[in-house]
């Protein structure tokens, strides 16, 4: 059976660039990595569902994703920094150091690794920067990468390389050519991938396979799921034909049911009168 192929890239479906950022956390007040396990003796059984209960509470935390605030505590810690943004949709990492701003896509901070200050004279009119300037400067640049490093692929990548596995983000790609249609990439296919151009979207397989035009988003099912759990609420509390119909029936024949309540108490203090 030939496979499903798009001419263009569909609604719904992000460059896979921003497609990390979008799957690789989570909302704040969704997440549940970093929070404290609970107390080994809130467990009131025996000691082997005890532990049972432990790994499986362990288990949940370590895999949990981070939220974008949590992440932007870490790289805050790591790197030293006074402030630090996650864009969403620029993709980007921004650390502040007083007035001074340092930032980019993670890619591009780590490829930098080979960037260092060096110490410059003023001969030719720029400005000295001493070599305890450069020193510390370089300091600081090491300080973002690591920290870059640590967000990036020990909790953003990770992250969405399980969504992908799980199959709650679908990839899509150009293949064999850049020209050619988008096809669906199996979930299995992403972990023997090597991204050669994380700006671009492409990576290339094992066997010299280059796939273009990386995209990512949800399947079909998920990202109907919301329009379907809406529908599914209105057809809970919405009013039913048959309920209209119950209510008619009611209406007409509650007034007539009222009408002799009314007359009943009119005839019992009528006799409470008469002498």
């Amino acid at each position: 059976m030939p496979k499903e192929q798009w001419e263009e890239s569909q609604p719904g479906w992000m460059p896979l660039r921003q497609a990390v950022f979008q799957f690789g956390m989570t909302d704040d007040d969704e997440a549940v990595h970093d929070k404290p396990l609970p107390n080994l003796s809130e467990f009131q059984a025996s000691s082997s569902e005890l532990l049972r209960q432990w790994a499986v509470a362990f288990e949940a935390s370590a895999t949990a994703p981070s939220s974008r605030l949590q992440l932007e505590e870490m790289l805050l810690k790591k790197s030293g920094a006074d402030r630090v943004e996650i864009d969403l949709t620029a993709s980007t990492f921004s650390f502040e150091f007083g007035k001074s701003v340092y930032g980019g896509t993670p890619w591009a901070i780590l490829e930098e690794q080979k960037t260092t200050a060096e110490p410059l004279d003023d001969e030719e009119g720029f400005i000295r920067i001493g070599a305890k300037e450069a020193a510390r400067l370089n300091q600081r640049y090491q300080a973002i990468r690591r920290a870059t490093g640590l967000a990036w692929h020990q909790f953003m990548l990770r992250t969405f390389d399980r969504a992908v596995l799980a199959g709650t983000v679908v990839l899509y790609a150009r293949s064999p050519t850049i020209t050619d249609d988008f096809v669906g990439l199996p979930a299995t296919a992403w972990a023997v991938l090597t991204v050669i151009d994380w700006a671009n979207g492409t990576a290339i397989a094992p066997d010299g396979t280059v796939y273009w035009s990386l995209m990512g988003g949800q399947p079909a099912t998920m990202a109907d799921s919301d329009d379907a759990a809406a529908k599914a609420v209105g057809a809970m509390i919405g009013p039913q034909p048959h309920d209209i119909a119950r209510i008619r029936i009611l209406g007409l024949t509650m007034t007539p049911s009222l009408a002799g309540l009314v007359l009943m108490f009119a005839t019992t203090l009528a006799r409470a009168r008469s002498p």
